[in-house]
């Protein structure tokens, strides 16, 4: 029965496929593959401004990207397309012993400017002599420099999709296999960690004749409600634990006076009292005075939030990544900040919660120029909304 309707339906979808031919010119203007293009001066970051370094040995290129891969209509509010910003770094690229070209490495891009990612991504720059690969950063759509609509974008969001992003860098490869001669045979190994390594894992999925392999660092692939066996949703707080613990080379104690920490900051919090010593211990902003239990615990968020990207951030190395490219953490900063909560010997009282602010500080006053604590501010939000595959 299947197989009989396949046949009945063939007729039909060679007819669609050439009324698709014949539209495509009509719908989508021409578009060069690669291009050099100077942004609007709106769409200049400090991000992109102050790393220098890997940047100035790769080359900045562009290119005239679909704003909808799914639709044949036209935006009603502009255009059917937008400026994707890629960084093409091709020192180490050189012909194999039988001549062909190299392989490519692509880092698809996730959801900041793309300077982070080529700045960080150390795997790749460590293995591209090895292998003679082209290294390629893709920016990810609405992010950095590659914003559809300018400074309007926040009102256009619904092109924010993991699945639109996706059909960019299947674009991209197509284009870089045209544009580089000997490159067409070239496999491409995509690179992306966290939901970059959910857009590499999906993407080795949905387009493996593109996609000749992907590694995924520390992309959850399988944290969404309803998968079988359920996925852990403790998982991430246990290996923020973890990193605070002794046995990986935090202070010892360190997690337990953490613990005792919000205990306490809730305990003091439940008065005005003891909400005015948390404010001028934590040494809080006048903006940013505790009024209500409900402060109390958004401070506590506020805090333990620290603590996730302290952990996320927990490389042997100084490092700019978690602070977007502004200033660096210091090697291990979850041992950096275990250490200072540790310094204050004292389980209770205001003492402990001067530690816990501190230990934040870690990275909210990573500058050291910050003066007083403002929850809800000091780092900087990376993330939009983007929307994932259902």
């Amino acid at each position: 029965m299947y197989f009989c309707s396949c046949i009945t339906l063939l007729p039909r979808m060679v007819l669609l496929l050439a009324l698709c031919l014949l539209v495509a010119p009509l719908v989508h203007a021409y578009k060069p593959p690669l291009s050099v293009y100077k942004p609007p001066r709106w769409q200049y970051t400090a991000t992109s401004q102050n790393n220098e370094d890997l940047v100035s040995r790769c080359k900045l290129q562009w290119r005239n990207a679909t704003l909808d891969h799914f639709t044949w209509a036209q935006p009603s509010d502009g255009p059917s397309w937008f400026m994707q910003r890629i960084f093409i770094c091709d020192e180490y690229w050189r012909p194999a012993p039988n001549g062909a070209r190299g392989p490519i490495f692509l880092y698809l891009g996730n959801e900041a400017d793309v300077t982070l990612y080529l700045n960080h991504t150390g795997l790749m720059w460590e293995n591209a002599p090895d292998f003679g690969a082209l290294l390629v950063f893709a920016e990810h759509r609405y992010y950095g420099q590659s914003k559809p609509w300018g400074v309007d974008v926040r009102k256009h969001m619904a092109y924010l999709t993991a699945e639109q992003a996706l059909a960019d860098y299947a674009e991209l490869i197509t284009e870089l296999h045209d544009s580089f001669p000997g490159a067409e045979h070239s496999p491409v190994i995509g690179f992306g960690g966290s939901y970059g390594g959910m857009l590499a894992a999906w993407m080795r999925l949905k387009y493996p004749h593109l996609l000749d392999g992907a590694i995924a660092a520390s992309a959850p692939i399988w944290n969404f409600y309803g998968e079988e066996p359920a996925f852990n949703e403790y998982a991430f707080a246990q290996g923020v634990t973890y990193d605070a613990s002794e046995e990986a080379g935090a202070a010892p104690g360190c997690t337990e006076t953490v613990r005792r920490g919000w205990q306490v900051l809730v305990d003091m919090g439940s008065d005005a009292g003891g909400r005015a010593d948390i404010s001028t211990a934590m040494k809080l902003c006048p903006d940013n005075q505790l009024k209500s239990k409900e402060d109390v615990v958004k401070l506590r968020d506020y805090l333990a939030s620290a603590w996730d990207y302290l952990a996320m951030g927990n490389f042997p190395y100084p490092s700019s990544y978690m602070t977007n490219g502004a200033g660096d953490l210091p090697a291990y900063p979850v041992r950096v900040a275990c250490d200072i909560i540790m310094e204050q010997d004292v389980w209770d009282g205001v003492k402990l919660m001067t530690g816990l602010a501190d230990a934040a500080g870690v990275l909210y006053n990573f500058s050291g120029q910050v003066e007083c604590l403002a929850p809800g501010t000091g780092m900087r939000d990376m993330c939009r909304a983007v929307r994932l595959p259902s």
